[in-house]
């Protein structure tokens, strides 16, 4: 969650969640039902990574720490290509087309 904190987040310091949920689902997915999927499970998941950081348990399945890695594995894929699309301007863009 830090490594797609890092990539999504640059220089973000507020509405953490929203952002990072957002940005992922319309950097990654096409179609609406997959970026509403992606979006539910990142949110999902940032709570559980603000929990884990701040000492409380949250437990994970194997599932979603893979869905995780593939999901960051994708981003670093997509940033080595060209990391210029994450900055932004161009997620804001990509989120608010027409």
């Amino acid at each position: 969650m830090i490594g797609l904190e890092s990539l999504y987040l640059p220089k973000i310091y507020d509405e953490l969640r929203f952002r990072l949920s957002t940005r992922i689902a319309f950097t990654l997915e096409s179609k609406m039902s997959e970026r509403m999927n992606t979006f539910k499970f990142i949110k999902l998941m940032y709570v559980a990574r603000s929990k884990i950081v701040h000492g409380e348990n949250f437990p994970l399945g194997d599932d979603e720490i893979k869905t995780v890695e593939d999901i960051l594995r994708k981003s670093l894929k997509l940033w080595i290509k060209n990391p210029d699309i994450f900055n932004k301007d161009i997620f804001d863009y990509r989120i608010f087309q027409k």
